[in-house]
């Protein structure tokens, strides 16, 4: 078995060179971390070096002294004090951005633009599925076995066909949707993978290179979540990228991006995010869209809400919720309360419920989920959330069994 460097962060140490490969051996273990003596330099504490090599003859990870140190295999986190197994197809991922995948034989990738653009169509064709998975045995292409094997419905299995991106998966920094065949159908770039390290550029580089998306349709990147994200570091290899690049130079250096990778004939929706106020886009980035993704819809790339609601999903037995019904909308104004208290404008009635249950304000950034004091717990997608700036379709919990879904009006782009 081998470990082969599949990602590096932007301006990386000399050392960390893409595509390296070092060979697993018992008596010269791979060492990685800060010291001299590493072979591949990443930002851990000091003397908490990580090894991977041979113990007793089986593949293994470990540290080379107890404690936390900030790196995760296939999307787990680890705890230096015990070795993990490795297997084929590993991945072994640090805070920095640097990602080793481990494997057996290099890989193979075979490509049908005809069945990929079906599947794209029809993610589950079982007549596809059967001739796209010869293609890829005649030619070696490990994806084969992933799309027969049991294990493509187990999510923990599906962290590990993201590869370099397990990570950001698990916290939910990349958000995408397999399909039952285990392909995957759709992507949300949520803000926290497009600032900060190891960044938006990052990310895109990795989800290009996905076995498993090649088929993909929709992207969604939280680029823009009322105004634009500042501060997104540059690509990798770029050296006069401004501190806080503008809109036009991020949107036109992420379609360059886009258009290289495995799902560029089959993308259809792509979207950059729902802007408060005008965002300059830029003839030449929506020229390049043109030009680069054949099935794109041509929609517009940053979305504007005229209005929001909140949609109605399910009430619990004995709360009535006005003025609506289950399946039925509310509009949202500047400053609206949810609760049983008077000053309230969107009334929850029924044993139990508190008087305030939680406000939503409109701001610069959008529609943003306040977290007052005053109010109950709120899950968002079935998690606890403090202050949030709502997305479209986002399902809210203000209490249990009574669930709301955020929806927004686009202006019609022919009258922008």
């Amino acid at each position: 078995m081998f470990a082969e460097v599949v990602a590096v962060p932007p301006q990386a140490p000399e050392s960390n060179r893409l595509g390296a490969r070092f060979q697993l051996s018992e008596e010269a273990p791979l060492r990685i971390g800060r010291s001299s003596r590493c072979r591949l330099q990443v930002d851990v504490p000091s003397g908490h070096d990580v090894l991977v090599g041979l113990l007793r003859g089986e593949p293994k990870v470990w540290g080379d002294r107890p404690g936390t140190v900030p790196c995760s295999l296939s999307g787990r986190p680890l705890d230096m004090d015990i070795s993990y197994d490795l297997v084929d197809g590993d991945h072994l991922g640090f805070s920095t951005g640097l990602v080793l995948a481990l494997r057996e034989r290099p890989l193979v990738v075979a490509r049908h633009a005809g069945l990929e653009s079906t599947l794209a169509r029809q993610p589950d064709d079982a007549d596809a599925l059967a001739v796209f998975g010869d293609v890829l045995k005649e030619h070696g292409d490990p994806l084969a076995e992933w799309l027969t094997s049991e294990h493509r419905l187990v999510e923990a299995e599906r962290f590990m066909m993201l590869g370099p991106l397990a990570e950001s998966a698990r916290t939910q920094a990349v958000q995408p949707v397999f399909s039952a065949a285990g392909l995957v159908t759709s992507v949300r770039l949520a803000r926290h993978a497009i600032v900060g390290a190891p960044g938006l550029f990052w990310h895109l580089e990795q989800l290009g290179k996905l076995a498993v998306a090649r088929t993909l349709t929709s992207l969604d990147i939280d680029y823009v979540v009322g105004t634009a994200a500042k501060y997104v570091l540059a690509p990798r290899g770029v050296g006069d990228w401004p501190k806080e690049p503008g809109p036009v130079l991020v949107m036109e250096t992420m379609l360059e991006s886009i258009g290289r990778s495995v799902f560029a004939a089959t993308l259809t929706h792509l979207s950059f995010g729902v802007g408060a106020t005008g965002v300059p886009v830029g003839e030449a980035a929506l020229s390049r869209a043109k030009a680069q993704l054949p099935r794109w819809s041509q929609t517009a790339l940053v979305e504007y809400p005229e209005s929001a609601t909140l949609e109605l999903v399910s009430a619990p037995d004995g709360v009535l919720v006005y003025p609506s019904r289950v399946g039925g909308s509310v509009r949202l104004g500047s400053d609206t309360w949810l609760g049983s208290a008077p000053q309230c404008q969107i009334i929850v009635r029924g044993q139990m419920v508190p008087g305030l249950l939680c406000r939503i304000v409109r701001r610069d950034e959008g529609f943003v989920l306040t977290d007052d004091e005053t109010a109950a717990t709120v899950r968002v997608n079935g998690k606890v959330a403090g202050r949030t700036v709502l997305r479209v379709g986002d399902l809210l919990e203000p209490m249990p069994g009574l669930v709301l879904r955020f929806q927004v009006t686009l202006v019609d782009s022919a009258r922008r």
